[in-house]
């Protein structure tokens, strides 16, 4: 669903009043620091933050190393990564926090972006998930940080998956298929198709998240595809496209 020509969200996170998330588009420029003036940037993330209505001065960034780590933020953390790469959050790929008014943060260019919201703990998160996140269980260890940390029930919770890369653009080689072959919702994820072998990330996810406990009926996964898509959105793989990242956020009024 899109807030505007600039802006998709899930429409099962809009049904709660005290939450806000959503993911840019190229509409809204580059939002890493990786691939344009950190001047630019900071003008990008402002503008697209400030169509939600959120300070620039209050998200929380985390340095994305394609890990299955997650952090878990308060109010010490407010601002960090929101200017520079300096003092971002090091070393995970995924960020949660049940202290309202500040806003997780994180650049994707094909990667899924996974927000999650628990409505009764009041506690949300978000993840950058690749391949090596997803054989590497990077939302089976958020959900059991969320109940060890939060309580959470995975019955409460309601997951956005949004745009990103599908099966139809995503090819790999065979010693990344082979890792998927080796991992229990890997192996089903894998589409062999003229000879070539593609991974359906979208469903692998699911079936995790399922498998935690989370019902399918919460759970909402965006047809777009990153690839298929790069008037609207940044593609890694797309090499002829401009390079640059799209920006995703989620916090608690």
């Amino acid at each position: 669903m899109m807030l505007n020509s600039s802006i998709y969200q899930g429409a099962n996170l809009l049904r709660f009043s005290n939450l806000i998330h959503g993911l840019s588009s190229r509409a809204s420029g580059n939002m890493s620091f990786r691939r344009d003036k950190t001047s630019k940037v900071i003008s990008n993330r402002k503008k697209f933050l400030d169509q939600l209505g959120i300070d620039l001065e209050k998200i929380v960034a985390m340095k994305l190393v394609h890990s299955n780590k997650i952090f878990s933020v308060n109010n010490f953390d407010c601002s960090k990564g929101t200017s520079n790469e300096k003092n971002w959050i090091k070393g995970v790929d995924g960020l949660i926090t049940d202290v309202p008014g500040i806003f997780l943060f994180a650049t994707y260019a094909d990667c899924l972006p996974i927000f999650i919201f628990d409505p009764k703990r009041k506690v949300v998160g978000l993840l950058h998930v690749g391949w090596r996140g997803a054989i590497t269980s990077l939302c089976q260890k958020t959900l059991e940080k969320l109940k060890r940390e939060f309580s959470s029930n995975p019955t409460d919770l309601a997951v956005f998956v949004g745009p990103s890369i599908h099966s139809c653009c995503f090819e790999v080689k065979h010693d990344v298929e082979s890792q998927f072959r080796e991992n229990e919702f890997g192996e089903k994820g894998l589409i062999k198709k003229s000879g070539k072998t593609f991974i359906d990330l979208q469903k692998v996810i699911l079936l995790q998240l399922i498998g935690q406990g989370i019902s399918d009926e919460n759970i909402e996964i965006s047809p777009l595809c990153t690839a298929c898509n790069t008037d609207t959105f940044y593609s890694h793989r797309v090499k002829s496209s401009k390079r640059g990242a799209m920006g995703a956020v989620i916090g608690l009024k």
